[in-house]
């Protein structure tokens, strides 16, 4: 790409230089015709020799563009001669609409409407530039480069034409000119010249004609159409500058309005052209610069923009997730899942940069196109280049079908499967077979073999393996929880469970086939959770997290069975757990009210149930701040609430000080509790987060204990920022 550029540019600018070469020449034009295609013959016969050994058929369209050639190169030499540089070169640019009008009459295609516009905005410039007479223009040498735009028009129409072979063409119509010879036999001036004007000659065809054919030929195969209508204005743009440098030719004012219209105008139409014909090829740029340009202004207005630039990006070139995701040197890692993508995604990104990686990835856990698109973006430079090896993208299921239509993951690790919003995603059963069908073939499975929802998806797979626990603190022969995945997802019959690990993960056979729980390829043993974190046993090596609630035993094994799948050593695993700090509400702690204060992103049953058996761990006294917001991103349904077992509040007993139920539907929330038997002496309703923050720390004037905030996704964003605040008020941590 970066070689077809530079190649186009030095085709660019040797054309530009045959106005300063002509005018310098004192030869009739057609001696320069001649002569200029001579020396050029040369180098354009050695060129085809060694693309395709001079084997090439004189079909109609190869003689057609040889003529118009032919006739192109006169009446651009001659208009040279006898008007300005400027009004020659770009009245032949002239060409595309004359393209549009060949296309129309022998194609009998009906042209667009942009074409109709573009047409007669280029004939409107081309107008200004027979107006203009201050600037030396000449009617006839006007005349003659408008009618040189006319014959290049017919050749660009012909070497489109089946049967067309564009080298042979060029070489024939340059070799076709030597019938000029009388004329330059016949010239005095030729015979009378000194060696400057015959240098200059030779740099006319052999660098200005053939060097820039040669370059354009090798260009024009490495580069878009729309990097080549971009680098071909240089021509029109340079070949004044050389004139009036060398010989202050200067253009009138009509020439410079009316030549700066027709470049406009011929650009604008080609950018739109090759947009259409390849989709985000010309619109990657601004969406790129709009996307940064957001995100850096939202970074001076303090906030995190974590999905607008990413909107913003989208909104204008929906193919940039797929250009910049397809740039990272170790592909790309999708993690989706109902719960514990965030946690996941973020282990594994310590991991692989622990083992000397650079990892993008959306670690606020903005898991939809608009939060995926972002992480990219800040990870883009302002030239379109990544900064990261590997992209880690934690991806909402229900978002997951789009994600794989734009980027190819190499790798897919999915967490579990749990219902949740059914006014979003629906059934669960549909949500596992829009995943099902939305992962390429070719894209690894890492799948969570405790969940047969997810152990499901390797049936077909050519490579799927798993992550599991032989047992949790909490396992045991019953399942208290409602259960999702009861049936054999192959052949329906019930699922026997030996052991239950919490919701429906566990050990699982089939009672009426061979469906059952897979061996793990990564599998923990003598697991034990406390206060301060979780232990395991992996590969007979010990480790250690400091994460609460034995459910992020799975995340952890998640991150490592991908992080062996990636090659990253052992031993960044062991480090990078060993001192992993939850983020962004997921079991994140802040110092407040002299006391910690973690919050705890809560948003469908199994992920409640989870948080609770975390919670109610212990002896300590608890003090809970629930915030319950219905807004899009939540699910407008909150029946799931009546899912959750909050009667293992209820068990705390005394324990239990004090319950504040806030966000939108905290009234909601409020009567669950009820309904769950927790004492009202307990309970409060504060909707406005910042009341209920606030008469979380201050009920009954209590403090010490155990101090939880479990928000819906909406509310996590505005509690973080309040704790956050509250935390440097109070001198805490930074």
């Amino acid at each position: 790409m970066k070689l077809g550029i530079f190649f186009m540019i030095l085709a660019g600018i040797l054309w530009s230089t045959a106005g300063v070469l002509v005018k310098y020449i004192s030869w009739s034009p057609l001696a320069v015709v001649c002569l200029r295609s001579f020396f050029a013959s040369g180098l354009l016969l050695l060129y085809v020799r060694q693309k395709n050994g001079l084997r090439f058929k004189l079909s109609g369209p190869v003689v057609a563009a040889a003529l118009c050639m032919m006739a192109t190169m006169i009446l651009y030499i001659s208009a040279i001669k006898l008007t300005i540089a400027a009004n020659a070169v770009l009245l032949q640019y002239t060409a595309p609409a004359f393209i549009v009008i060949y296309t129309a009459l022998f194609r009998h295609a009906r042209p667009r409407l942009l074409e109709i516009i573009t047409c007669a905005l280029i004939f409107a410039g081309v107008a200004l530039l027979f107006l203009d007479k201050i600037g030396g223009g000449h009617w006839l040498g006007n005349l003659l480069g408008l009618l040189s735009g006319v014959t290049f028009g017919a050749v660009c129409f012909a070497n489109t034409q089946k049967g067309a072979d564009p080298p042979a063409a060029t070489l024939l119509g340059n070799a076709g000119l030597l019938l000029l010879l009388p004329f330059v036999f016949a010239d005095p001036a030729v015979w009378a010249a000194d060696w400057h004007e015959w240098l200059a000659i030779i740099i006319l065809g052999v660098c200005q004609l053939g060097g820039g054919y040669l370059f354009f030929c090798e260009g024009i195969s490495r580069v878009p159409a729309f990097t080549a209508a971009v680098t071909a204005t240089l021509e029109p743009v340079l070949t004044p500058v050389w004139v009036f440098a060398a010989m202050g030719e200067k253009p009138g004012s009509m020439s410079l309005l009316g030549g700066a219209f027709v470049i406009a105008v011929i650009l604008v139409y080609n950018l739109l052209r090759a947009e259409w014909e390849r989709p985000g090829s010309v619109s990657f740029w601004p969406a790129l610069w709009a996307g940064r340009l957001t995100a850096l202004a939202l970074k001076l207005a303090g906030r995190r923009g974590t999905t607008l630039p990413g909107a913003v990006a989208r909104r204008l070139c929906r193919q940039l997730p797929s250009r910049l995701g397809s740039a990272y040197r170790d592909g790309v890692v999708v993690i989706t899942g109902t719960n514990g993508k965030t946690t996941t995604n973020n282990i594994l990104a310590a991991i692989l940069v622990a083992a000397g990686k650079k990892a993008a990835f959306n670690s606020e856990g903005a898991n939809m196109p608009s939060g995926v698109c972002a992480a990219l973006l800040r990870d883009a430079t302002w030239l379109g280049r990544v900064r990261g090896d590997i992209l880690l993208a934690e991806v909402d299921e229900g978002s997951l079908p789009e994600f794989c239509r734009e980027i190819r993951p190499r790798l897919a690790v999915v967490t579990n499967f749990f219902r949740d919003q059914l006014d979003r995603y629906g059934e669960l059963d549909a949500t596992i077979a829009k995943v099902r069908a939305a992962l390429p073939p070719e894209t690894a499975l890492l799948l969570n073999a405790d969940d047969p929802l997810a152990a499901r998806l390797a049936a077909g797979r050519e490579e799927a393996l798993f992550f599991g626990a032989a047992a949790l603190p909490l396992s045991g022969g019953e399942g208290g929880e409602n259960r999702e995945g009861r049936f054999c997802p192959h052949c329906g019959a019930p699922l026997d469970y030996t052991l239950f690990h919490y919701g429906h993960l566990g050990i699982y056979a089939c009672s009426a086939c061979d469906f059952h729980r897979p061996i793990p390829a990564v599998e923990a043993t003598r697991v034990s959770a406390g206060e301060s974190g979780i232990a395991f046993t992996v590969w007979e090596r010990e480790y250690t997290a400091p994460l609460r609630g034995s459910y992020n035993l799975y995340n952890a094994l998640a991150a490592l069975a991908a992080a062996e799948w990636l090659g990253a050593p052992p031993e960044a695993g062991l480090s990078a757990l060993r001192v992993f700090a939850p983020r962004d509400g997921r079991m994140e702690e802040f110092q407040a009210d002299g006391g910690a204060v973690t919050l705890i992103l809560v948003k469908n049953p199994a992920g409640f149930n989870a948080a609770l058996e975390a919670v109610t761990a212990g002896d300590d006294p608890l003090r809970l701040l629930i915030a319950i917001n219905d807004n899009a991103a939540d699910g407008r349904d909150i029946s799931w609430l009546w899912d959750v077992d909050f009667e293992k509040l209820a068990g705390c007993g005394p324990r239990l000080r004090q319950v504040i139920c806030g966000g939108v539907r905290g009234a909601d929330m409020l009567l669950r509790l009820k309904y769950a038997g927790v004492s009202r002496e307990t309970l409060l309703c504060a909707p406005d987060l910042a009341g209920a923050l606030t008469a979380l720390r201050r009920f009954n004037g209590e403090r010490g204990g155990r101090v939880y905030v479990l928000p819906t996704y909406t509310a996590l964003a505005p509690l973080r920022a309040l704790l956050r605040g509250a935390e440097r008020a109070e001198g805490g941590r930074a």
